[in-house]
């Protein structure tokens, strides 16, 4: 993460200090991989996980109650290691596809779906896409380890193309949202049609603009918009990128040290009937220092 803009600046040491340190986590993972080889009906609001009736019965394939009702949802969360340990509260979202992030391998092939698909080059720390729901996934062909951490899934009977993401650090200079635009150039045929959706920790924000003269956070939103593709928070919200009122991520787990980093874009055809939903703080915190995003379309 680049360090904050001047008027935004809090103990900037401490934003290059996480931004270096997760720099070093995510090459090391690499050198280790080389190693071994107008809008009806929407709403936006914190949430709290007891207004969500869950149907989970101690099983974590299940086909969820909306999906019956002609809706789909889909959460994405960076769960910040030990999803083992995590897995119950997430479920009780009633997911029905699942982006997680910093999970590892051993925590996805112990969990029962439909689909599961993990990636990464630490298999301690990578992410994952999850189907619960009873549907046909197929993992794109054009999906490539060149760029780490994005994997497009085609959910073929909906249909729907969805493409997951952490974005991390590839090598020193291709860092967070700069490699999401090398990913999205190398995706863009795979994001051309007309039910998409980017979801994910992007780990960037308009406010860092100043730090990247070329591919930038905001250079990544007119691209995506070029796609066809728009902020769900921010079309819901009404608000302008870089000026959120609501946090996605607290730096070290402080209320304090908010940031607005994660996101799911959509195509405008998904954008006319969907809800989105962010985790809130008190619900959370203690599990993350990133709060799940919940989107909820109709199909």
């Amino acid at each position: 993460m680049p360090p904050l803009p001047q008027a935004k600046r809090d103990k900037p040491d401490i934003v290059l200090m996480q931004a270096a340190d997760s720099a070093k986590g995510c090459a090391k993972e690499l050198r280790q991989d080389g190693q071994r080889g107008a809008l009806v009906g929407v709403s936006l609001s914190f949430f709290r996980t007891d207004i969500l009736s869950s149907q989970h019965n101690g099983s974590d394939h299940f086909l969820s109650e909306h999906s019956s009702r002609g809706t789909m949802r889909i959460v994405s969360w960076n769960c910040n290691m030990g999803f083992e340990k995590k897995r119950d509260v997430v479920m009780s979202l009633q997911p029905d596809i699942l982006v997680l992030q910093e999970c590892s391998a051993k925590d996805i092939a112990t969990t029962d779906a439909h689909f599961k698909h993990w990636v990464g080059a630490n298999t301690h720390k990578g992410m994952a896409i999850i189907g619960f729901a009873n549907y046909e996934y197929t993992i794109d062909s054009s999906y490539t380890q060149e760029w780490p951490w994005f994997l497009p899934v085609r959910v073929e009977d909906v249909p729907l193309h969805l493409l997951g993401l952490w974005a991390c650090v590839k090598d020193q200079r291709l860092r967070y949202v700069r490699v999401t635009h090398q990913a999205i150039d190398h995706y863009a045929r795979f994001l051309s049609v007309p039910h998409m959706i980017i979801i994910g920790d992007f780990n960037s924000n308009t406010i860092w603009d100043r730090f990247h003269r070329e591919h930038s956070h905001s250079e990544l939103v007119a691209k995506l918009g070029s796609l066809g593709l728009v902020s769900a928070y921010h079309t819901l919200r009404g608000e302008r990128q870089g000026q959120e009122v609501t946090p996605t991520q607290f730096m070290y787990r402080n209320l304090a040290k908010s940031y607005h980093l994660d996101y799911a874009f959509v195509s405008q055809a998904i954008s006319r009937s969907c809800e989105f939903l962010i985790g809130e703080p008190s619900e959370w915190l203690h599990k993350s220092d990133h709060m799940p995003l919940i989107l909820t379309l109709s199909i």
